[in-house]
């Protein structure tokens, strides 16, 4: 984690996506706590496409209206490419397939107020749950390394 006092910044919300990342990995292992831990690691993943957003110019509101991205891993992920991301990121496909899976329910906020989805499925799989916490480590370190040099 890096030091930035502006939560909004593109450090910052690094910051925070590693957060999410690292409270993740504290619950993943605990059955009665995994739409806690799959929200969590969505949540880091959104903070870390939402960092390279801003770093290419994309302003908080933008980043913050539903229209727009909201909280849609996949729309954050199609904006962060057109922006050149696996460029710098190696996504596999295995975190790419367990994202887009999980965006159903996060994208709804489901995890977050599951009597939206009272049919809200047991998703819960030890390796999918791999998938996402390693992919979003790699995500989060390789995005640190990209900040730190374009922001010199």
């Amino acid at each position: 984690m890096m030091e930035d006092h502006d939560p909004t910044s593109p450090l910052g919300l690094l910051n925070f996506g590693w957060e999410f990342a690292e409270a993740a990995k504290k619950v993943a292992g605990e059955p009665e706590l995994q739409n806690v831990a799959y929200y969590l690691i969505c949540h880091a993943v959104e903070l870390a496409l939402k960092s390279y957003l801003r770093l290419h110019g994309w302003g908080v509101q933008d980043l913050a209206n539903r229209t727009k991205i909201g909280h849609d891993l996949e729309t954050a992920l199609r904006e962060a490419d057109q922006l050149g991301l696996r460029n710098v990121v190696q996504i596999g496909r295995g975190f790419e397939n367990s994202f887009i899976v999980l965006n159903v329910y996060y994208s709804k906020k489901d995890f977050e107020y599951p009597f939206l989805a009272p049919g809200l499925p047991s998703l819960y799989s030890p390796v999918m749950m791999d998938e996402m916490l390693n992919g979003t480590d790699d995500l989060l370190k390789s995005l640190q390394a990209h900040l730190l040099k374009m922001l010199g």
